[in-house]
C-alpha cells in the first residue's frame, strides 16, 4: 500500500514553483495530496497551511512542507 503525503507548499511569485509543482505531481509510489496556499502574508500563510493539515491530518501518514522554490531531486523522494 502506497503512503499517503500530504504536501503542503506556500506560494507567493516564486520563479521555480511550476517545476516545482511538476515534481511533486511525478512522485512515484506515494498518493499525494498537494495543498497551496498562495499571495498571503508570510504568518496567514503559515496559519492557513497548517489549518489544512489539522483539518485532513487523520487520512494522511504524513506531512511534507515543500516550499515553492524547491525542486525535488528525483520521482522517489517522498517514497
Amino acid at each position: 500500500m502506497e503512503p499517503k503525503v500530504f504536501v503542503g507548499t506556500m506560494y507567493c511569485g516564486e520563479g521555480d514553483y511550476l517545476e516545482c509543482f511538476r515534481a511533486i505531481a511525478k512522485q512515484e509510489n506515494v498518493s499525494i495530496k498537494h495543498v497551496v496556499i498562495s499571495d498571503l502574508p508570510e504568518r496567514e500563510a503559515h496559519n492557513a497551511l497548517w489549518a489544512s493539515w489539522r483539518a485532513e491530518k487523520q487520512n494522511f501518514d504524513f506531512f511534507v512542507k515543500i516550499d515553492a522554490d524547491t525542486v525535488l531531486a528525483n520521482e522517489r523522494i517522498l517514497s
